[in-house]
């Protein structure tokens, strides 16, 4: 096999290692809370969890293959907003995404409205040795934003560093954390509202985690 299927498959086999493990200690979470371990190994995730153990450990050489092929630099990028509150709450996001994935070269982004752009991201990667920069596009859907507007921010980006590879990835779109991380939210305002629990850092300070009628409103 050559080089580039080595660091092709290492890094579709990292990728789907990272997510069946996250789905795996959050449904095991849920079900040792429940106490129903039959329910958890029955669940998709212990499955795949399954599944993934019984397969191959990668080879330490097939793993330097790809580390040394490519030096890596992730861009996380999103609309981007007047309001200086949004923006650094993204860029929250994004220190969180640099600790919790360990990569060495993640910088943020704002597609538009705000710095830094994507073409001083791009550049911020390539000063610190990055050989190859993945735009991440902070998105839901795949609207005109991810197929139109950064593909080309992204190209013009690139066009200062030719040697440099670059690709535009998915946007998260239809996946289960995102059900899962959405329910958990829901659940964690329902309790605050019936007085269970403290706000949120998202609701914290602003009242909003309320249950109320319009009947509350016109009596108000």
């Amino acid at each position: 096999p050559t080089a580039k299927h080595h660091r092709e498959t290492t890094e579709h086999t990292l990728v789907v290692a990272r997510r069946n493990l996250q789905s795996f200690v959050i449904s095991k979470r849920r079900i040792d809370d429940s106490g129903d371990i039959g329910k958890f190994r029955g669940s998709v995730a212990f499955q795949n969890h399954k599944r993934l153990r019984a397969r191959p450990a990668l080879s330490t050489s097939r793993c330097r293959v790809y580390a040394a092929a490519r030096k890596l630099g992730v861009v996380v990028v999103d609309h981007g907003s007047r309001r200086a509150e949004s923006n650094e709450l993204f860029e929250k996001f994004v220190d969180l995404y640099r600790e919790q994935t360990r990569r060495s070269i993640v910088e943020a982004a704002h597609m538009e409205l705000a710095e830094p752009t994507i073409s001083d991201a791009f550049d911020k990667c390539v000063a610190q040795g990055a050989t190859t920069v993945v735009v991440s596009p902070y998105f839901l859907s795949p609207g005109r934003h991810w197929q139109q507007d950064i593909p080309s921010l992204t190209r013009a980006a690139a066009a200062k560093h030719p040697e440099v590879q670059f690709m535009v990835s998915a946007p998260i779109g239809l996946h289960q954390l995102v059900a899962q991380v959405i329910d958990e939210r829901l659940e964690h305002c329902m309790a605050h509202a019936a007085g269970d629990a403290e706000a949120c850092e998202m609701c914290a300070g602003t009242d909003r985690c309320k249950l109320e009628t319009m009947e509350d409103q016109t009596s108000g």
